[in-house]
């Protein structure tokens, strides 16, 4: 029972690539206590919270970023599922409904090509290359699939960077060896 708690603003920004800020404005007819932000990635069924400072109030606004560097590492082209739980001073609470934050590189305009399984994000690509790459990746997705005899798969997603410089502003670096050879966080080049 929301017990007259409104939300007025509830907006997530990317700052690409260090972290994702998250922005809350609530009121209420009794003073507003606590306010607890829950997120993960889309699909994952482990929840993280956290709690964002703020002067108890009618109405609040709270700000909270997350730095998302070290190991809080988000690979780009996740999507960030989070809602609010807002109290009052009565014990009233809120859950807010759940949004979805895109995590990706905002210096580029993404298209999403979808084959079978696989959705790929790219960008300055033509739409025949991206399939003929993705179709050789779920020919192998199919024939793993097969092996460990998966008989579902929830569809995967990867983001195709054009450049051995897009990905090193986009990746973590691990260290020069690995970056000469082009493979970052795991994901190869």
């Amino acid at each position: 029972a929301g017990g007259g708690i409104e939300v007025i603003q509830d907006h997530g920004e990317v700052d690409f690539p260090t972290e994702l800020s998250f922005v809350l404005t609530a009121k209420s007819d009794n003073d507003i206590v606590a306010v607890q932000l829950l997120y993960r990635p889309a699909g994952s069924d482990t929840w993280s919270y956290a709690y964002p400072d703020f002067t108890p109030g009618r109405q609040v606004t709270t700000i909270l970023e997350l730095r998302i560097t070290g190991s809080a590492y988000l690979p780009p082209g996740t999507l960030v599922e989070y809602y609010y739980v807002i109290t009052d001073a009565q014990g009233n609470s809120l859950r807010t409904d759940a949004n979805v934050l895109e995590y990706l590189d905002h210096r580029f305009s993404w298209t999403e090509t979808q084959i079978d399984s696989l959705v790929l994000l790219h960008h300055d690509l033509s739409e025949s290359r991206v399939e003929s790459v993705s179709k050789e990746v779920e020919e192998s997705l199919t024939n793993i699939r097969s092996l460990l005899r998966i008989e579902t798969a929830r569809p995967m997603r990867g983001v195709i960077y054009n450049s051995n410089l897009e990905a090193r502003n986009a990746l973590p670096r691990q260290s020069q060896t690995i970056t000469d050879s082009q493979v970052f966080g795991g994901f190869a080049f």
